[in-house]
């Protein structure tokens, strides 16, 4: 989804460019872009017949995956400046004219339908392992309707609170506040595309965002519950290769969402930290340290985000001194 930059010395930090920087991170989109192609050919190719619904729903979240890539990855290329709650978006489409709040909110579009794919996911697994009468099967008109609502919600509530927020929210008194917390980042806080929240608004848009989390571990959690306690009860009637092949199935599914989850949480655990802490002594002390994770997008579909540490300087397309 981007780049975080952790910057703690007490002189600002310059802006400059390095193209060559970005020639490899587009390359390198472009390999995810066509390995994730070659998955939705094996899924369309390859799947059994007993799993076509299953894989259908496979494919369309390898779809969706692959637009976050190459959207996120390349089309907003965002640049997070923590512990400010903010940054710049470097990718192509800021070319059409777009403002950095509207692309921030495709970017929380795109977070919102792949979050809502993922829990879809899980759902029809679990409706397709549990038998007939099983308190949680549910009717096809239930299935239709909650499908619907996880396609949708996720991200309107997002989005409403973020059209909410920016009719009170004046950029020009965001700017001048942070100028004055954290004058190391002028540079990129005066940057004409720099966007960012004040910290009450900040934080009211993470505990929504932390409320789809929760509500996405519940249902992914219980789904996966559900299909291994069926399974484990059919022991008997069920052969050990295809109660093998249904747990490997279910353990894939959880492989693939968790693995980018936590390679996000850790550095997004150390914005927060950072951000709440609040101490300019203790952080002035530290070292620079920029979290490159490449340009492959939010990292779901099958290739995992690679993550690199850099000390230095800032990598900018828009550079402004």
């Amino acid at each position: 989804m981007g780049n975080f930059i952790y910057w703690t010395e007490p002189y600002a930090i310059p802006i400059e460019t390095i193209d060559w920087v970005f020639d490899v991170l587009d390359f390198t989109t472009g390999i995810s872009l066509l390995l994730g192609l070659i998955s939705i050919y094996i899924f369309h190719t390859q799947s059994p017949p007993n799993m076509l619904t299953f894989s259908r729903v496979l494919i369309v979240y390898q779809v969706v995956a692959l637009a976050n890539d190459v959207m996120l990855g390349t089309g907003l290329a965002p640049y997070f400046t923590f512990p400010c709650p903010g940054g710049v978006p470097t990718g192509w489409l800021k070319r059409f004219g777009l403002s950095s709040f509207a692309q921030l909110i495709i970017g929380c579009a795109l977070l919102g339908h792949s979050s809502g794919l993922i829990m879809i996911m899980f759902v029809v697994r679990q409706q397709y392992i549990l038998p007939i009468g099983h308190p949680f099967k549910m009717k096809l008109r239930t299935k239709v309707i909650l499908y619907l609502l996880l396609q949708i919600l996720p991200y309107c509530h997002s989005i409403l609170g973020l059209l909410y927020m920016e009719k009170f929210n004046d950029l020009s008194i965001t700017r001048h506040y942070y100028f004055a917390k954290y004058p190391a980042l002028r540079n990129f806080i005066a940057h004409p595309g720099f966007y960012s929240l004040l910290p009450d608004d900040a934080f009211m848009i993470a505990c929504h965002m932390l409320f789809w989390a929760a509500v996405g571990m519940v249902l992914v959690g219980g789904a996966c519950l559900s299909c291994f306690h069926v399974l484990e009860s059919s022991k008997s009637r069920v052969s050990a290769k295809t109660l093998a092949s249904y747990r490997w199935i279910i353990l894939k599914l959880a492989i693939q969402v968790c693995i980018p989850m936590f390679t996000l949480l850790i550095p997004g655990a150390c914005a927060v930290f950072l951000f709440f802490l609040e101490d300019p002594n203790w952080i002035s002390k530290k070292t620079t340290a920029l979290l490159d994770r490449d340009k492959w997008g939010d990292g779901r579909s099958l290739l995992p985000p690679p993550f690199r540490c850099r000390g230095g300087k800032f990598w900018n397309i828009d550079a402004q001194n």
